[in-house]
């Protein structure tokens, strides 16, 4: 072999130990991130004798063969292009995230997202929601401080905006909206990615859009044109915002109700 050859050679085996050693470091950071907020909501659940809330799962096709390990047990698990898996907890760093996803036998893994394309958002609110019991005893469990008086928690599963008064360990639910958050491509994004959102500013009209209050990157705001029934508290169908009601919208836009400066939890 030649040395430009063997200098290409080392190359690609060097970038490809780099992309290596860059997804088994971003499946550690992920997965201390899922299980501890997994962990917690079940900790919460058994403590108080409630539902376990999780976050919304996505149904996701990988775009090329993939070798993993399976979290049950250590052991390589090689997945076909064009697999259908369900990701249960989303990593929203684009190409460089890696997500925790669940085979069709219930084997459970990490996969790089650029392995992957999202299609469908699996929410569950159209089956009901969580108890105010269970509402209140996961925020509460959490321990979830505001700067005000006021906590908003946006339920991607069950797409809900549930609006707590009170402070911390100390929260009591006050309204309950339906909602339509981001959908597969644009997806509203949840505490693991951020976890300190808070209500930054608020708009009567903002591209068209009414009563817009403002979180990190997104907002709360009237459901725009039609369709509403046929997805509000069901499907997520957004572009990352949380689309509501027109009175609810309102009721949220009102500073006495949800001051800027509160804490919004999205998970």
């Amino acid at each position: 072999m030649n040395t430009k050859g063997l200098i290409r050679k080392i190359s690609a085996m060097t970038m490809a130990c780099m992309i290596m050693a860059g997804l088994l470091s971003g499946q550690a950071m992920a997965k201390k991130a899922d299980e501890k907020f997994q962990n917690t909501a079940e900790r919460i659940a058994n403590k108080n004798d409630t539902e376990v809330v999780k976050t919304i799962h996505w149904r996701a096709r990988t775009t090329s063969g993939v070798v993993t390990e399976s979290e049950e047990t250590g052991e390589d698990v090689r997945i076909p292009a064009g697999s259908v898996v369900t990701v249960i907890q989303r990593d929203y760093h684009a190409m460089n995230g890696v997500s925790q996803c669940m085979l069709q036998d219930g084997t459970t893994c990490y996969i790089a997202n650029r392995f992957m394309t999202f299609t469908e958002p699996l929410a569950t609110g159209a089956q009901g929601d969580y108890s105010t019991e269970t509402k209140e005893a996961y925020v509460n469990g959490q321990s979830i401080p505001s700067t005000t008086d006021t906590l908003v928690w946006i339920s991607l599963d069950k797409q809900r905006i549930n609006i707590f008064k009170g402070y911390k360990r100390n929260w009591e639910l006050v309204r309950t909206c339906r909602t339509s958050t981001g959908k597969a491509d644009a997806p509203t994004l949840d505490v693991t990615f951020k976890k300190k959102y808070v209500v930054q500013k608020k708009g009567l009209v903002v591209n068209g859009l009414q009563y817009y209050t403002f979180f990190y990157g997104s907002g709360i705001h009237k459901w725009p044109g039609g369709g509403m029934e046929q997805a509000i508290g069901k499907i997520p169908l957004s572009h990352s915002c949380a689309r509501v009601e027109a009175s609810d919208a309102q009721w949220i836009f009102d500073n006495k109700n949800v001051p800027i400066g509160s804490r919004v939890w999205i998970w």
